[in-house]
């Protein structure tokens, strides 16, 4: 516990004051918003309380300081809480515990206007980290995927290795990894003070969100055309037939019709045309659609054994027909 002591006892005070000096821009508020913010204040206050008596034990009883400093940052963060719980751990033995909790506190990304003493704090665990390391073993996991997803467990327990460096006894381990459903395995034995490198390589099930495949989407498509061009064949087929009623009212029997109806006959003749040339097209629509739908629901195994589907038109309608 040199390291504890290497700091004056001002400054560890300061270290459980840094609780006030680290938030202080959370409080710089005005009476009228006090009241929302006392529920903070008051936890902040009673992990202030639990620090400073796990540091007045730390050094005869470091199990009590290690479970009072464990109450501190459940009710309220501070990197100094980190850094005399690591050192709680280290007095007790466990030392896997202490370097996984100095990474805690040296991972913490400060902000500006963080307090002189939790910058003080990093600087001492990152001291202490590097003391301990030599006495443990190491596994460092190369993953593809970001390690932020990914959950570990060495030997059963999960832990926390955002940088992929995990700190273990010397001796056997078994690391598990997941992410997203894609999990993997590996065993290694590491020697004090050895690193021992672990590749996992996760392939991620694929997921079915739901939506159409993309010969349903052409299937879909094509039919809404082939209803389109429908729609588009029965009005040029309604306007033939309204331009061939007033040729019969204007020359029943089509023969020495007056060359005034000749604009009318010719555009009889070119409404039937496009008529029947739009029908086609849609006939052909219909039935690129049909067979788009067909494969995909035969490659989803959606389209019952014997389903059959073909397309239906007629003069003012158009559509699919089904057997099962």
């Amino acid at each position: 516990m040199t390291a504890l002591r290497a700091p004056s006892v001002a400054l560890a005070i300061s270290f459980v004051l840094g609780l006030s000096a680290g938030t202080r821009n959370i409080y710089a508020q005005s009476n009228a918003e006090k009241g929302p913010l006392e529920p903070v204040s008051h936890a902040r206050d009673e992990a202030r309380a639990l620090a400073e008596h796990a540091l007045a034990v730390l050094d005869s009883d470091p199990a009590t300081a290690a479970n009072l400093l464990e109450h501190a940052e459940a009710k309220f963060h501070a990197p100094t809480h980190l850094l005399y719980l690591a050192q709680a751990r280290v007095a007790l033995g466990q030392r896997v515990a202490a370097a996984r909790t100095y990474q805690l506190l040296l991972e913490e990304e400060l902000p500006d206007y963080a307090s002189d003493a939790f910058r003080e704090a990093q600087r001492i665990g990152r001291d202490e980290l590097d003391a301990l390391l030599p006495k443990l073993a190491r596994i460092r996991l190369f993953v593809n995927r970001p390690l932020e997803e990914v959950s570990i467990r060495v030997d059963g327990v999960e832990v926390k290795a955002p940088y992929g460096v995990i700190p273990v006894e010397p001796g056997p381990h078994r690391i598990h990894v997941d992410a997203r459903g894609a999990h993997a395995d590996q065993s290694t034995e590491v020697r004090l003070g050895e690193e021992a490198p672990l590749r996992f390589e996760l392939t991620l099930p694929t997921t079915d969100d739901g939506g159409p495949s993309g010969l349903a989407i052409g299937g879909i498509v094509s039919l809404s055309l082939a209803g389109a061009l429908g729609i588009a064949g029965t009005v040029t087929g309604v306007l033939a037939i309204k331009n061939i009623d007033q040729l019969d009212d204007r020359c029943p029997k089509k023969v020495h019709c007056a060359p005034a109806d000749q604009p009318l006959a010719d555009d009889a003749r070119a409404f039937g045309n496009a008529s029947t040339g739009t029908f086609i097209a849609g006939g052909v629509a219909a039935a690129t659609g049909i067979v788009l739908l067909i494969v995909d629901a035969a490659s989803s195994n959606a389209t019952p054994l014997g389903a059959s589907l073909r397309p239906v038109a007629g003069p003012t309608f158009f559509g699919v027909q089904g057997t099962f």
